[in-house]
């Protein structure tokens, strides 16, 4: 048992074809660093801001997946390994910290991680397209027990438009090309409704229009108003892999989170098991999306051999020496999400 825990540190317009300019104005992907999973080379103070980003969604996991625990689920035996494996110790050694992933995509942790993975693994593909363009493809939402069913309409819907455009080309009747990647988003909606919905970045607006008309033909209750194509900017990698399906949203009227009960999260990951979410398509080569189970991270601080573990209570790692690892201090707007999430009812 470790006594006296010291947490000292101090935190201190749409679908229109653009004028001729220069592609995407700089893809500032070096917001990658802000991400808490990509290599820090900033010594101690970005070792610090990292760990505390990672301690935000450890905090976060915890409650998310002890609420999981209790429904029942098929999945309840993987939500248990999230919560009580997943980032749970961080082994230090020399310069090296060491820890070990649950790898689930229902997991704010490795989610995060997946995230920079893919970013990373996709930059030059994307950084290649001449003209790229983000779209949207929706349908309107559904009760969570139909989930399954509307998912493979979708993956349907999307076969029988790849098909279309390779018999147009082989007929030489399209002279652009289809390239891109898709990514599969579920969003909770009141009343056990979920949104699923595709987000893709193409190269071009003829495929991008191309698209967005053959998904309207083939979804007649799609409505055209929630069909987006919008020129891609240096933002559009982050946003397309930032996650599968997310627990909560802002209510932009209010401020305030708006929480997926656990049933409706569960359905979603249940409907969600086995189908592959990030898709390459046409040049585009494939990136493994898969977080490995131990990862180690090099940074240039004082060399130390330690083992920290968490604690819920503090919200932080705890060496044996009673210190607290990260010295995350939740904002007020953190402290509110929490409050919330720990009130997350059925």
């Amino acid at each position: 048992m470790i006594a006296n825990i010291k947490c000292s540190h101090d935190r201190s317009k749409k679908d229109s074809e653009p004028s001729n300019g220069s592609k995407s104005d700089a893809l500032y992907l070096d917001k990658l660093e802000q991400l808490d999973t990509v290599n820090v080379d900033g010594g101690y103070r970005g070792l610090q801001q990292k760990l505390q980003k990672r301690a935000k969604k450890k905090t976060i996991t915890k409650i998310l997946m002890g609420s999981l625990m209790k429904l029942g689920s098929p999945l309840a035996s993987k939500y248990a390994l999230t919560y009580g494996f997943c980032a749970e110790q961080l082994l230090h050694e020399g310069q090296k910290t060491t820890s070990r992933y649950c790898g689930y995509r229902w997991c704010p942790v490795c989610n995060a991680i997946r995230t920079a993975k893919l970013i990373n693994g996709y930059r030059s593909a994307f950084l290649k397209f001449g003209n790229p363009y983000l779209v949207t493809l929706t349908a309107p939402s559904v009760h969570i027990s139909l989930l399954s069913d509307e998912l493979a309409r979708y993956e349907a819907t999307w076969s029988a438009i790849r098909k279309y455009y390779r018999t147009l080309k082989n007929r030489n009747q399209v002279s652009f090309g289809f390239d891109g990647i898709r990514k599969l988003e579920v969003t909770p909606r009141p009343g056990n409704y979920s949104h699923p919905h595709f987000h893709l970045i193409v190269d071009g607006y003829e495929q991008a229009k191309f698209i967005k008309y053959q998904w309207m033909a083939r979804m007649p209750d799609a409505d055209k108003r929630f069909q987006d194509i919008r020129q891609a900017d240096n933002s559009s990698l982050m946003e397309l892999f930032k996650y599968v399906t997310k627990f909560w949203s802002m209510d932009k009227s209010t401020g305030k989170p708006i929480i997926g009960t656990p049933y409706q999260m569960d359905q979603i990951f249940q409907a969600l098991v086995g189908k592959r979410t990030i898709n390459s398509f046409g040049c585009v080569k494939m990136v493994s999306d898969k977080v490995e189970n131990l990862q180690s991270e090099t940074t240039d601080i004082t060399p130390r051999n330690d083992i920290s573990v968490w604690n819920q209570a503090v919200m932080d790692w705890i060496d044996t020496y009673g210190e607290c690892v990260s010295g995350y201090r939740p904002t007020d707007k953190d402290k509110q999400l929490i409050e919330q999430l720990n009130t997350y009812k059925k």
